[in-house]
C-alpha cells in the first residue's frame, strides 16, 4: 500500500502507450510492489501512481523511446510526465531479472547470466559512466577510486528489469590512500604546445616512488614521470580529434592507486576553404582538364590531401587537386570533392558532372526493290564516342513501303515490298543508352515485278 505523502503520478501524454508504460513501470517496481501501482484515468491525462522511495530500493526509474534515447525520472517529483512512445513491453519479462554474480574485493567484478537477444546496463554507484550495452553471460570489472559504501545495480535495457541492489563496501585495504587532482576537461587546437602537471598525495608521506600510466592520449602527447609524486603531459597536439577520454592511473610499490579520466578535444586550428565548381559537361572519350582551387586560412599551409567521389569512370584527381582523365558516357552524376589540410581541416565542395556521347551511323546506300521480291536486308552500323556503348534503339522515318519493316534493336530492314513505291528519301537513326543520336539518310523506292 503506498502512502499517501509518498504518492507520485505519472502523466502519460496523449500519444503514450499506456499498457507499454504500466508494463514498464510494473517491471521496474518489481513483483513485491506490482499491486500497489494505482491507475487514474479522470483527468486530462492518464496517469500511474506509483511509491517514490521505490527508487531508494529499486534504483533509477528509466524509460527508453524508440529512438534509443533513456530518461531518469528518479527522483520523483510528485507529479512527473512519462516520455513517448515507449518501446513494447511485455509483462512476462517482468520475472526475468538477470541473474547477477559479484565478486573481488577491488576491482569489483559483475558476471551476469541473461538472456539471449537483451543486453545490460551496470550502474556501479559512482559518478563514473555506467557500463551500457552489456551482453548476456558477459563479466565486466571495475576499480572504485575511494574506499565507502556502493550500491550496484543491473538492468536489463530492454525491458528496464532490474537486478539488485547489491551493496558494495571498498575497505582502504593494507596499501596507502592516494589521491590524484584530475584536471578538468581539455580542448586544445592542433600544432598547439602542452605541458599539464599532475600530482599525487600519498597517505604515508615517506612513499616517494610512483608508477604513472595513461590512455587515450590525443597524439602528440606522452605522459611524464617527474619523480617526487610529480609527473605531466606534454607535446604538441598533432590531429584534430572530438572529445575523447583520456584515463590516468598513478600507483605506490605497496598496490595503492587511484584513477581519474577527463576528455581532451583537439581542434584543427585551420579551415580550409574550395572554391566553388559550376555543372561540368564532357563529351565521351575527349581528355578533361579541371583544377579545384583549395585555400587555407594557415597561408603557410599550401598542400592538401584530396580526394573526389563520384567522378565519371576515367576521371581521377592528383595530389594538387587536378581532375584528368577522358570521361566515360554516364548518366549525370554528383561530384564531391573534399580537400584535407596537414592539421585535419576539411571542406567539400559539390557539382554535377554530366558525360555527352556522339553516335555515328554509317552511310547507306539508296534502294531499289522489286515488288513481290524478297528484299536483300539492308544491315546498317554504328559506333558510339564512347566505345563500353554498344547497343541501340532503331528507328526509320518517314513509313516503310507495305512489306517491309525495321529491326528496332539491331536496326535490320527486311520483308517483301507489297506494293509500288515512288522513290523516297528516308532518315535511319540510331540512339544509344544515354539518349545521343545519330542518323544517316537513302532513298528507298519500289518498282513493279517482271512479265
Amino acid at each position: 500500500m503506498i502512502e499517501t505523502a509518498n504518492e507520485v503520478r505519472l502523466l502519460l501524454s496523449d500519444n503514450a502507450d499506456l499498457n507499454a508504460a504500466a508494463c514498464a513501470v510494473t517491471c521496474w517496481a518489481g513483483p513485491e510492489n506490482g499491486s500497489d501501482i494505482g491507475l487514474e484515468t479522470g483527468g486530462p491525462a492518464a496517469a500511474l501512481i506509483v511509491d517514490k522511495t521505490w527508487c531508494d530500493t529499486r534504483g533509477p526509474l528509466i524509460f527508453t523511446t524508440t529512438d534509443g534515447q533513456a530518461t531518469t525520472l528518479c527522483p520523483l517529483p510528485p507529479v512527473a510526465s512519462v516520455p513517448t512512445p515507449l518501446l513494447p513491453c511485455r509483462a512476462a519479462d517482468c520475472e526475468l531479472a538477470p541473474v547477477v554474480t559479484i565478486t573481488g574485493d577491488n576491482p569489483v567484478t559483475v558476471t551476469i547470466a541473461g538472456h539471449d537477444g537483451s543486453t545490460y546496463r551496470i550502474e556501479w554507484g559512482t559518478d563514473q559512466a555506467a557500463d551500457r550495452a552489456v551482453a548476456a553471460d558477459a563479466t565486466v570489472s571495475h576499480t572504485y577510486r575511494a574506499a565507502g559504501a556502493y550500491t550496484v545495480r543491473v538492468y536489463d535495457e530492454q525491458t528496464g528489469v532490474v537486478a539488485g541492489p547489491f551493496p558494495v563496501t571498498i575497505l582502504a585495504g593494507p596499501h596507502n590512500v592516494l589521491r590524484l587532482e584530475c584536471p578538468g576537461d581539455q580542448t586544445g587546437t592542433a600544432g598547439e604546445a602542452v605541458s599539464l602537471p599532475l600530482t599525487v598525495a600519498d597517505s604515508d608521506q615517506s612513499v616517494t616512488a610512483f608508477t604513472w600510466t595513461a590512455t587515450g592520449l590525443p597524439a602528440g602527447l606522452a605522459l611524464n614521470n617527474l619523480g617526487d609524486g610529480q609527473a605531466s603531459i606534454t607535446g604538441t597536439l598533432t590531429t584534430a580529434q572530438p572529445a575523447a577520454r583520456v584515463s590516468v592511473t598513478v600507483a605506490d610499490d605497496s598496490g595503492g592507486s587511484y584513477e581519474c579520466w577527463f576528455t581532451w578535444a583537439v581542434d584543427a586550428g585551420t579551415t580550409v576553404t574550395l572554391a566553388p565548381v559550376t555543372t561540368q559537361t564532357s563529351p565521351a572519350g575527349e581528355p578533361v582538364s579541371l583544377q579545384i582551387e583549395a585555400t587555407d586560412s594557415d597561408p603557410d599551409v599550401t598542400s592538401f590531401t584530396w580526394d573526389a567521389a563520384g567522378l565519371p569512370d576515367g576521371l581521377t584527381i592528383d595530389d594538387t587537386g587536378l581532375i584528368t582523365g577522358a570521361p566515360g558516357g554516364r548518366r549525370p552524376t554528383t561530384v564531391t570533392v573534399t580537400a584535407t589540410d596537414p592539421n585535419g581541416a576539411t571542406d567539400s565542395t559539390s557539382f554535377l558532372w554530366g558525360v555527352t556521347t556522339e553516335v555515328t551511323v554509317t552511310r547507306v546506300t539508296a534502294q531499289t526493290w522489286t515488288q513481290g521480291e524478297p528484299i536483300t536486308d539492308v544491315v546498317p552500323e554504328a559506333t558510339d564516342s564512347d566505345a563500353a556503348l554498344t547497343t541501340f534503339t532503331w528507328s526509320i522515318t518517314p513509313t516503310l513501303p507495305a512489306g517491309v519493316a525495321i529491326d528496332e534493336a539491331t536496326g535490320t530492314i527486311s520483308g517483301t515490298p507489297a506494293s509500288l513505291f515512288i522513290a523516297t528519301d528516308f532518315t535511319l537513326t540510331a540512339t544509344d543508352e544515354l539518349g545521343a543520336a545519330g542518323s544517316t539518310s537513302f532513298s528507298i523506292a519500289v518498282n513493279g515485278g517482271g512479265a
